[in-house]
């Protein structure tokens, strides 16, 4: 590759001038910001995600978000954290750390300038090109995202350096290659552009019976097998330390994993997410001020992709077909994104400079029709957007600093308390896991037996509630509290977070309505939204296990359990092969209830006749005894529409089968509940059954199942709803089957 050429140096004026415009909007968004708070802080948790990572790979914990824990799958980007932790390798270290990000950022954005003006040139639209620096250099939104510490500017510069290459009249395969494997290793749309741009050379070259010019040298046969090895190694890295093809991100934000919706309400999502991003594109306003891009931007995109496709010979025809593709592809899998806006559009702005030079064309392609000579218009037009721009630039540099100020007041500041004030490697369940975990460590003094001082590190460890660095939590966490707080449970006790810093409008459940998170040591409110103070809790692990036995009046002196599934809890789930389906393919409103009820009202009426005041009288006296944790129950569970099928096993054939099954009315809206179930085992009718009784109190039901129908050790168990008046659920909790003890044992 001819680095001159590619890197600025064949026109050095160029160069200079682009790095000048990227230090400039640096100073605006950075040196604003550090003027601002008297320090530097990226302004997004998830910028402390990399630098954590990248600290880890250089102190030699390959991918180990903090000491001696397993390997995670958090980052977005596989060369982002690499480069970030050369850096580190070579010395940016502490407070200069965060500087060498800036440094990156610096270059890349240069990188994004040169890039556009050269790719305008080449695609016969240098004022496009020139334009297009000009709005992204104005651009308040695009400038966000590039100098955000995230691998934005770094993406969208490698982006420009491949289409620099790929639309060369002649290029050289292998550089190509090199470019397209740092592209597919950049972002996970980079994975998709790459194999698009990479196709349709294939097809391009195979059409032509030209094929053999892929691989005409050593270098070019080296070179696809870096491409091929960026395609093919994350994933496979994934897979052999954490146990799927992809990191954690995906899992935590895409639509087409999500737990708890159908494939119905998945393509509804998806089909808004398009009108979104359409609407979004097309220049509308979002959720606050200034969040548009400049009016008709889709459009002026869409017309110049056609004059690149139309107006250029048949070679330029193919590549212009390759760059349609990638976008469209791009774009389609953006739809699957959950939260394709979340952080000020992050997931799109990459994109933005390319779109903006091609919008830039379309607009030079309409004013060429309209009057080949006089381009008044043609300018008239661009200069309106770099207006709109221009006014909004000082909102979100605003913005900028205001966000940098929230992780530097209030992250920073908890990290820095737990650090202080927590026991030493204490387990802490957290959400926001970047700033708090990068920033939670310092070095003290200890003593020897000689008496000399040696410095360690303290600090505590994570676990991730929200699961982009903790391998497991990422669906519970999509289920719901009740999910999540299943999956905590299964966690080794002396493992188990005794603290939470969480933010409590994310866990409203844990936090206010039940006391899991409960006696708040300490708040560090956000300095712009009081809807996300971080509060440092403690853990209340009393429930923990009390859910997993039915009540005793419901057991039989001569009965055992031979076999049971925690509804809402995955793991339980996954062993009994439980399957939900819903009616007309959706979830209910509470797709996955989470209760903490006070025990059994039968037996607490029997063994305290007369009191009715609980939370007054009784509560109290049996906290004081100690026995409250016997009658006070946590558990997460469904809500069936339609039916519920899973197995249950470890049966004696020929015997009877008692299943037990717990549940209770969440909604509260009616006085009294009445459900109708049907249950149906290995496929036959066994029998039809009711639960009643008052909400938001658990009950539960003893349904027979004749031995005749139990011909082997493992049985189907398919729940049917009936529905009944005012309800057309169940909530389902917990299923338990016992059978009589064998005749040793009585």
């Amino acid at each position: 590759m001819d680095l001159l050429k590619y890197f600025g140096l064949s026109n050095p004026r160029l160069f200079v001038i682009c790095l000048l415009l990227a230090l400039a909007q640096g100073i605006v968004f950075v040196g604003a910001q550090i003027a601002i708070t008297g320090a530097h802080s990226f302004p997004l948790d998830d910028s402390y995600i990399h630098l954590q990572y990248a600290r880890q790979i250089a102190c030699g914990d390959y991918l180990q978000y903090q000491d001696d824990a397993p390997v995670t799958g958090g980052a977005t980007s596989f060369l982002y954290i690499h480069l970030l932790a050369l850096g580190y390798l070579v010395g940016f270290r502490g407070a200069l750390f965060p500087f060498w990000v800036v440094l990156i950022t610096w270059g890349c954005v240069t990188l994004i300038f040169y890039q556009l003006v050269r790719l305008g040139e080449r695609l016969g639209v240098a004022w496009a090109g020139r334009a297009a620096v000009v709005l992204t250099f104005c651009s308040g939104l695009m400038a966000w995202g590039l100098w955000s510490g995230m691998e934005i500017a770094l993406f969208s510069a490698i982006l420009l350096l491949t289409l620099n290459q790929f639309f060369q009249s002649k290029f050289q395969n292998y550089s190509f290659y090199i470019l397209l494997a740092l592209l597919a290793l950049s972002r996970p749309e980079g994975v998709i552009v790459s194999v698009v741009l990479m196709s349709c050379l294939i097809i391009q070259k195979t059409t032509r019976k030209d094929f053999r010019s892929l691989l005409g040298s050593w270098s070019e046969v080296l070179s696809l097998f870096l491409y091929t090895f960026a395609i093919v190694g994350p994933p496979l890295f994934y897979r052999m330390t954490i146990g799927r093809w992809g990191g954690n991100g995906l899992l935590a934000k895409s639509l087409l994993n999500h737990p708890a919706m159908t494939s119905t309400e998945i393509v509804e999502s998806i089909i808004s997410n398009i009108v979104s991003i359409s609407f979004f594109l097309l220049g509308g306003m979002q959720s606050s001020y200034g969040e548009y891009v400049i009016p008709g931007f889709l459009i002026f995109t869409i017309i110049g992709l056609i004059s690149f496709s139309v107006f250029q010979g048949v070679e330029g025809r193919w590549r212009a077909l390759a760059l349609v593709l990638s976008l469209a592809a791009v774009f389609a899998a953006m739809t699957t994104v959950e939260v394709w806006p979340m952080h000020n559009y992050r997931y799109i702005t990459p994109f933005f400079p390319l779109m903006l030079l091609i919008s830039m064309a379309g607009i030079e392609l309409i004013v060429s029709r309209i009057n080949h000579k006089d381009r008044t218009l043609q300018y008239a037009l661009a200069l309106m957007a770099v207006l709109i721009c221009v006014v909004h630039l000082p909102t979100w540099a605003s913005r900028f600093a205001d966000n940098s100020t929230t992780i530097f007041e209030k992250q920073r500041r908890a990290a820095k308390w737990m650090v202080d004030r927590l026991p030493d490697n204490e387990q802490i369940a957290i959400n926001d896991a970047g700033a708090l975990v990068y920033f939670g460590r310092k070095q003290i003094d200890q003593y020897s037996p000689e008496g000399k001082v040696i410095k360690v590190e303290k600090k505590f460890h994570n676990t991730d509630l929200v699961g982009l660095v903790t391998n497991g939590s990422t669906v519970p966490y999509r289920l719901g509290e009740g999910g999540l707080y299943e999956w905590m449970e299964r966690i080794p006790f002396n493992k188990r977070p005794q603290y939470a810093a969480v933010f409590p409008s994310w866990f409203m459940e844990m936090s206010q309505i039940y006391d899991i998170f409960h006696q708040p040591l300490v708040t560090f409110p956000d300095p712009f939204d009081p809807g996300f103070s971080k509060t440092v809790y403690h853990v209340n692990w009393s429930y923990a296990g009390m859910e997993d036995q039915p009540r005793k009046q419901t057991m039989r002196d001569e009965w055992e359990i031979r076999d049971s599934i925690d509804i809402g809890d995955l793991t339980s789930e996954n062993q009994h092969n439980y399957v939900l389906r819903n009616r007309n393919n959706r979830f209910p409103d509470i797709y996955a209830p989470f209760r903490r009820n006070f025990g059994y009202h039968e037996e607490i009426d029997e063994r305290w006749p007369g009191i009715e005041k609980e939370q007054e009288y009784l509560i109290p006296v049996m906290r004081q005894q100690g026995i409250l944790n016997q009658y006070d129950i946590v558990d997460g569970g469904r809500r069936i529409n339609l039916d519920e099928s899973f197995t249950l096993g470890n049966l004696e054939p020929g015997r009877d089968a008692f299943l037990i099954m717990r549940s209770c009315e969440c909604s509260g809206l009616h006085p009294l509940f009445n459900y109708g179930m049907d249950l149906h085992v290995n496929g036959f009718f066994v029998a039809s059954f009711e639960m009643q009784g008052t909400p938001w109190n658990w009950y539960e039901k003893v349904i027979t199942i004749p031995g005749d129908m139990i011909n082997q050790t493992d049985i189907s168990i398919r729940i049917v709803n009936k529905g009944s008046l005012n309800f057309s659920y169940y909530d389902s909790f917990y299923y338990w089957i016992c059978q009589g003890k064998s005749k040793l044992e009585l």
